[in-house]
């Protein structure tokens, strides 16, 4: 995904030049706006997942308007979680049978019942026309 490739150049020690600036407030702004982008456009796959990510990304940006903590400090917990997010990486645990995004969908969807999401996968999967292709 052509967003995902764009959080590449802020996790190294040359983030200023690889999003083209050079003012800290700047690089974290892009950081900041580049998510938010990401979760308006892949939060049709996964609402849950995306609108969790979304409260995390204005917690951390009200947290800096406040100036309740330090520019570096910020910069670091965005950096964190714009890698969770081009991870798709969840601060829960999933069974192990979902192992694609698809099947974390309906895990972060009917979470707290696994077995709920398990009966939708297994239902979705046995009454699928022959000609559907599967997205994986």
């Amino acid at each position: 995904m052509r967003h995902h490739q764009v959080f590449a150049g802020f996790f190294d020690p040359v983030a200023e030049r690889r999003c083209g600036h050079s003012e800290p407030e700047a690089v974290a702004e892009t950081i900041a706006n580049n998510m938010r982008r990401v979760i308006i456009d892949e939060r049709a796959m996964n609402p849950k997942y995306y609108d969790s990510m979304s409260e995390l990304l204005d917690a951390l940006i009200e947290e800096q308007r406040k100036e309740a903590i330090e520019y570096e400090e910020y910069l670091h917990k965005l950096i964190e979680a714009a890698k969770k997010l081009g991870a798709k990486e969840s601060n829960g645990t999933y069974p192990s049978w979902a192992d694609n995004g698809a099947k974390r969908a309906l895990v972060d969807f009917f979470r707290p019942k696994d077995d709920v999401a398990l009966g939708v996968d297994a239902a979705v999967r046995n009454n699928k026309p022959d000609s559907w292709v599967q997205d994986s």
